[in-house]
């Protein structure tokens, strides 16, 4: 009877040893594995995102931010995925902890909803390099220059020096004022009396002299001819194509060269009018 439970025992022993040994070495096999699948995904976002050549400082420390997201991402991912696997081998019931976990991930996911949108719109404006800090961007209403970015928001400077703070999961449209190039835009409207091809020889001489020569301008200023007859005279439309951000110090400075070409020789830049027709007293007879 001793015997028999002493070999009992020792089966028991043995077994549990083995079946324990086994699920202890799965475990441990499972962890180095997911290590070592966790290090090939970080050497592959490191590759991925790795800048080429020499850039700025901004878009470095961008790309290191993208970088760092990313590369936290894989880790939480991935060692979620070794424990839960770990645990499992283990001989563990993972139902309640992924219930437990998907439980707590939609409480936080609602809770920090608007936070998460921000911060996907951010990763999004990242990749896409939308705008940098110092473009000169119209977002969600306010125009200004990129004075900081992060995952979270962007700050915008105005003109005014008002200091905008604009979320970016509020950013639906970007419109970019200094990438490639922008065109000056300036509209002049003239008498009606003054004839057209005075006014037009007078412009385009003047357009003529300021390429090379004006800061800020790329190409010859073109004038486009007449886009519109209003109410008070004649607009004529002058185009320059100019260097990014240089497109409202050009515009002022054709306006000003305009006008002293349009005072020298005499040409009349139109003013409002309104023309008032008087109705005869109804009070009068005819013979009055």
């Amino acid at each position: 009877m001793d015997g028999f439970s002493l070999t009992a025992l020792r089966d028991a022993l043995l077994s549990g040893v083995l079946n324990w040994g086994g699920r202890i070495l799965t475990a441990a096999a499972i962890v180095l594995c997911g290590v070592f699948v966790r290090k090939l995904l970080r050497l592959g976002v490191q590759r991925l995102t790795r800048l080429p050549g020499q850039r700025a400082q901004e878009a470095i420390r961008r790309h290191r931010a993208l970088q760092t997201l990313l590369l936290h991402s894989v880790d939480a991912v991935v060692w979620f995925i070794i424990v839960v696997a770990a645990i499992s081998a283990l001989g563990v019931n993972v139902a309640s902890i992924l219930t437990v976990a998907g439980v707590g991930g939609i409480a936080i996911g609602l809770g920090a909803q608007s936070i998460v949108t921000d911060v996907l719109a951010g990763v999004l404006i990242l990749l896409e390099e939308q705008y940098v800090v110092g473009d000169t961007v119209t977002l969600a209403g306010f125009t200004g220059a990129v004075e900081r970015m992060s995952l979270r928001s962007t700050a915008l400077r105005s003109f005014a020096g008002d200091l905008h703070v604009v979320p970016n999961g509020e950013i639906r449209n970007v419109t970019n004022h200094t990438r490639s190039f922008h065109r000056a835009l300036v509209d002049l409207s003239v008498d009606y009396a003054e004839p057209l091809d005075r006014v037009q020889r007078v412009l385009e001489q003047t357009l003529a002299a300021c390429f090379p020569g004006m800061e800020g301008l790329t190409a010859a200023p073109e004038l486009l001819g007449v886009v519109d007859l209003a109410d008070s005279g004649v607009v004529l439309r002058v185009c320059a194509e100019c260097a990014p951000g240089e497109h409202w110090a050009v515009e002022r400075k054709l306006r000003r060269l305009i006008k002293d070409a349009f005072d020298r020789e005499g040409i009349v830049l139109s003013i409002p009018q309104r023309m008032v027709h008087l109705a005869p007293d109804a009070r009068q007879t005819p013979d009055a």
